[in-house]
């Protein structure tokens, strides 16, 4: 249901259907609405629910922040969650986001294997359009999807990718803390396009180094 004029009024209902006993829904696309945290709030209580069988939820350019972080942190650590890709591509999460998320990577309930963060430059018209280039221009500042996802088997996050996000070193220290724990199974971290600067280099590099680290992709 993307670009359906939608708002967060719309999420009450659709976290209603999302903890139905009755409902198979097993992806839902809310991209390019005007969802805002506190529908995002709404939806994450329903993830956090036994009967929620969502695995896929794809809310890019919705006009969130990083309180909606909070809310989606606890319903990834939830033993009943069952979400294994999570697009939140195109909205201004920040470093306090990541922190957040972050720490819901290392919980060893977080079953997510995708992770989207690219930040959007672009009127929404042309990512779109730029979607099915983005393998060939990675350098544009509109990539989006997850495109160098993959099929995981492990119960953790292998894929983050987090280009054009606004970060800065401070969102490092978080990133390398997650990198390091032993639940982690990281395998793939995308952060081009941020101001990290030789400090954030130090302190991921140090990750690296620790035995826990499993990345073998780091961009």
């Amino acid at each position: 249901m993307s670009w359906c004029e939608l708002t967060e009024r719309c999420c009450e209902n659709l976290a209603s259907v999302l903890q139905s006993q009755h409902s198979s829904l097993r992806e839902l696309v809310l991209s390019d609405n005007s969802l805002g945290d506190s529908g995002v709030k709404l939806l994450s209580a329903a993830l956090r629910e036994p009967n929620c069988k969502l695995t896929t939820l794809k809310i890019r350019v919705c006009k969130l922040t990083e309180r909606c972080c909070e809310d989606l942190t606890s319903a990834l650590q939830s033993q009943h969650s069952s979400l294994r890709e999570l697009d939140l591509s195109g909205n201004n999460l920040g470093d306090s986001g990541v922190k957040l998320l972050s720490a819901a990577l290392r919980d060893p309930n977080c079953k997510l294997t995708t992770l989207g963060l690219g930040h959007s430059a672009c009127l929404p018209r042309f990512r779109f359009r730029l979607h099915r280039l983005q393998r060939f221009l990675a350098w544009l500042p509109c990539s989006g999807d997850t495109v160098f996802s993959r099929p995981c088997r492990r119960s953790q996050c292998e894929l983050m990718q987090m280009r054009y996000c606004k970060l800065t070193e401070r969102c490092c220290e978080d990133l390398a803390s997650a990198l390091q724990s032993q639940h982690s199974s990281l395998r793939e971290l995308d952060l081009s396009g941020n101001n990290l600067g030789d400090s954030g280099v130090k302190l991921l590099s140090a990750a690296l180094n620790d035995p826990n680290c499993k990345l073998t992709t780091l961009k």
